[in-house]
């Protein structure tokens, strides 16, 4: 049995401590070290009437097939707010090294809808697909603890381009290495309840999918499809944005959304609907967008 006094009886990784009143980006992911709290669905999130996860969430998709390293360069395989990647990145020894062929697509690489497609004409045919859209087109996501679960999709060759200078708040982050061919998303289990257990209640669909066997299934099959990659987001960029207070998105753009409040007790309720085409032509000029595919 282990001692309380020596041993660490509550987590499988012990990572330093971080100060909830700081930027509250780093934490105990192995794959990015980014924030294993942060970028979770929680409680109250993505429920019936339009009620939504207002902020960042976080995916892992498959190392292997989808993230980008330049040789052996340690450096290749991340990029800001990620610190590093993970260690058998480039170990051709065993089968989990990173192979990906977008060099936009690596551990911390931010995800999201384009401003400029409408979420009410990519064919969802679920409302819980429906809200989620709705959040990756207007915020994002990253990692998860050993407490937290997924919903596990198996993935099939869809094509996710490369885009600049994109006008929203941060939609998903990629925090981790799935670790076999599938993309997953990280939902609440605390104290204050399950996540899934909520979702399933409510919406009478199964999180856990474990393939695309569900109209649900198939909404967030066809959302990962449709996904960009923020490729201006760094941290000079950071830091313009955080300058302006408020008046900017990641990427640099008019935010789609004013920026998510620090903490809410209240469920957020919102009309999941695309911006305007007149909003949507006003962004189209602020988007680069290249024919590479990537695998999920």
């Amino acid at each position: 049995m282990a001692s309380l006094v020596d041993s660490n009886v509550t987590m499988l990784v012990k990572y330093p401590n971080v100060d909830l009143y700081t930027d509250g980006i780093l934490g105990a992911h192995g794959g990015a070290g980014l924030s294993s709290i942060g970028g979770t669905l929680r409680i109250g999130e993505l429920l019936p009437g339009g009620i939504v996860a207002r902020h960042a969430l976080k995916t892992n998709l498959f190392a292997r097939l989808d993230y980008f390293r330049n040789g052996t360069d340690p450096t290749s395989c991340w990029r800001w707010p990620a610190i590093h990647c993970d260690s058998y990145f480039d170990d051709f020894t065993q089968p989990l090294y990173y192979n990906g062929n977008n060099s936009a697509v690596r551990e911390g690489s931010l995800l999201a809808l384009n401003a400029t497609v409408d979420i009410n004409k990519l064919g969802l045919t679920t409302e819980a697909g429906l809200n989620l859209a709705w959040t990756y087109q207007n915020y994002g996501g990253t990692y998860f603890p050993l407490f937290f679960f997924y919903l596990i999709l198996f993935s099939l060759s869809l094509s996710l381009s490369l885009s600049l200078s994109l006008s929203f708040a941060p939609l998903a982050y990629i925090v981790d290495d799935a670790a076999w061919n599938v993309f997953a998303l990280c939902t609440e289990l605390s104290p204050k309840g399950d996540f899934t257990v909520e979702f399933t209640k409510a919406w009478n669909i199964t999180w856990g999918t474990r393939g695309y066997k569900t109209a649900f299934a198939q909404d967030v099959k066809t959302i990962y499809a449709n996904l960009y990659v923020v490729d201006n987001w760094n941290l000079a960029m950071y830091n313009v944005v955080i300058a302006s207070n408020g008046t900017m998105g990641a990427g640099g753009g008019e935010p789609l959304q004013p920026w998510a409040p620090s903490s809410f007790s209240q469920p957020v309720t919102t009309s999941t609907t695309s911006s305007s085409s007149s909003d949507a032509a006003s962004l189209l000029g602020q988007y680069f967008i290249s024919s590479i595919p990537l695998l999920l």
